[in-house]
């Protein structure tokens, strides 16, 4: 069996890599306007689709009404399926 804190340890620190990357390719104006969100109580939040293959960033505001606006999409590499 796998062991559970150093799954959680990978995939915290992966989250938080892939975060830094999508936030990093923001232009200008959309990094302020995340800046701006976050100073609002926003907060950015990834999420897996493992059936679409994506990471998708996204801003959650703590309005249940509010919209999630996407602010990076990620996609995920499938393996090619192998050839024996």
């Amino acid at each position: 069996m796998p062991d559970r804190d150093a799954l959680l340890k990978n995939f915290v620190d992966a989250a938080l890599a892939l975060m830094a990357e999508g936030l990093s390719g923001l232009n200008v104006e959309k990094a302020f306007h995340v800046s701006r969100a976050q100073q609002m109580g926003a907060d950015v939040v990834l999420v897996f689709a493992p059936g679409a293959g994506t990471v998708v960033g996204c801003l959650h505001f703590p309005d249940p009404d509010a919209d999630t606006p996407e602010l990076f999409r990620i996609v995920v590499p499938i393996p090619e399926a192998s050839t024996n």
